[in-house]
């Protein structure tokens, strides 16, 4: 699969690709003291789909993140999602067996 710099189509890939183009300074995650700016969010988010891409995720291959909620948790998911893939989000808090539990019956291609 060759690397785009564009999102796979997608919904929400589409429309931070859209406001990246019509106003990219404008604010897209307050997270406590951090301000990420639509431009950044999608900057990060393609670093993430390039790495993705690399290690062989593609149309809705599944990829996990453990992460608590914030920007990093939605940075991850929007680069899943231009990468092609299914995000399925991991609450770090829960045990982990449970969380075993769930990586073996998703059986994600990823985890990050």
């Amino acid at each position: 699969m060759a690397l785009s710099s564009e999102p796979q189509k997608s919904s929400i890939g589409s429309r931070v690709a859209s406001i990246v183009q019509s106003n990219p300074q404008k604010t897209a995650i307050l997270d406590n003291e951090l301000t990420i700016s639509y431009k950044e969010l999608h900057i990060r988010a393609q670093e993430l789909c390039h790495r993705l891409v690399k290690a062989g995720i593609g149309r809705e291959d599944i990829v996990a993140i453990i992460t608590s909620h914030g920007s990093e948790h939605i940075i991850a998911q929007l680069g899943i999602a231009y990468a092609g893939g299914t995000c399925l989000p991991l609450d770090p808090s829960i045990s982990d067996s449970v969380l075993q539990t769930r990586i073996t019956f998703a059986n994600p291609r990823h985890y990050e």
